[in-house]
């Protein structure tokens, strides 16, 4: 009897180590086939929201502009290039059931945020954002952004993807000057998309470094030189002109993320920073809505700018770390896990 059921204990015991040894392989498989460069991207798109919420009070202004120009359309790029890989590693999974997996991971804590930072604000008195302005905005874009991508994701006639690019783009410039959300989501639906062709046609391996190269200075300059001299967004500026500006930025961030591919990862690989941002990268939910009610309650005690920042990067770095795989993690950050087949 004692033989019996030491054996069926040693026959749990061994199932148990084997299951572990199987999740070890698929988290090193995870790891080994992971876009550290995205991570790289992520990772110092990040540290400029902050830099802009913190430093920057105007978002108006030149610089604010300035930066917004570089984080965004990487952040959005990024998202086209992983949703393209997500969409790959489920063919088989219908249109419908693609969907719901985007509600889950995208709407729910739309939702969930928006409630968040409603209550900050009413509880520290501060002006309720519109659902369009909040920290958590980014979420709807991709929810839109990703189910308009699913739809079309059949679509492979060159031709016919330039045909939505330029629908896209003209559709953002003209909805900007009657519906602001409506140009934000047509605006970062194209970048989106944007970034899932990247991927789908592997354009990082056929553009060249030189061209590469020729694209950021060129691009740059122009950029440069229409924020310094041109306008701030307050200003009003024709529907070609506005349309130019937002070509101009999608053009720039795509060129920044296709050096990246191919050669930033790879020169800043040894530098000791590196492995810093591309951990703010895989944390970069956190780093969007965290400092928001985390700066809100320090506000009580002091005003520093710095403090700010360092408590926006490192505080909402740690929380990230310290929760991570909770049921805290899943509710605010990853709800589509807490209905994943285990």
């Amino acid at each position: 009897m004692q033989t019996g059921i030491q054996a069926l204990n040693n026959t749990a015991f061994t199932n148990k180590i084997g299951h572990c040894s199987q999740r070890r392989k698929v988290m090193d498989e995870k790891e080994k086939n992971r876009k550290h460069y995205i991570d790289l991207m992520r990772g110092i798109a990040a540290i400029l929201v902050v830099i802009q919420h913190t430093f920057i009070t105007n978002a108006e202004s030149k610089g604010g502009v300035f930066i917004s120009w570089f984080h965004n359309p990487v952040f959005f790029i990024a998202s086209g290039i992983l949703l393209y890989g997500s969409l790959q590693r489920q063919k088989d999974t219908g249109t419908l059931r693609l969907y719901l997996k985007q509600a889950l991971s995208l709407l729910v804590p739309f939702i969930i945020w928006n409630i968040i930072d409603a209550l900050i604000c009413v509880a520290f008195k501060k002006p309720l954002f519109s659902l369009a302005s909040n920290a958590a905005w980014f979420l709807a874009v991709l929810f839109f952004a990703h189910c308009f991508i699913i739809t079309i994701r059949k679509v492979t006639s060159p031709a016919a993807i330039l045909a939505i690019f330029v629908l896209l783009l003209a559709g953002m410039a003209v909805s900007t000057f009657f519906a602001s959300f409506i140009a934000k989501v047509l605006t970062f639906t194209c970048i989106v998309y944007l970034g899932y062709n990247i991927e789908r046609f592997q354009i990082s391996q056929k553009v060249s470094i030189t061209l590469n190269i020729l694209l950021l200075a060129a691009v740059g300059g122009v950029a440069a030189f229409v924020i310094l001299q041109q306008f701030t967004v307050a200003d009003g500026i024709t529907t070609g002109y506005r349309l130019l500006i937002n070509m101009l930025a999608i053009i720039l961030s795509a060129s920044l993320m296709l050096f990246s591919m191919r050669n930033i990862y790879g020169l800043l690989a040894k530098i000791p920073a590196t492995p810093f941002f591309c951990l703010l990268g895989q944390y970069t939910m956190q780093l969007y809505l965290l400092p928001f009610p985390l700066c809100s309650v320090a506000g009580l005690f002091f005003s520093s700018p710095w403090l700010m920042f360092l408590l926006s990067i490192f505080g909402s770095l740690l929380i990230g770390i310290l929760i991570k795989n909770t049921i805290i993690d899943k509710i605010l950050f990853r709800p589509a896990r807490l209905f994943a087949k285990k």
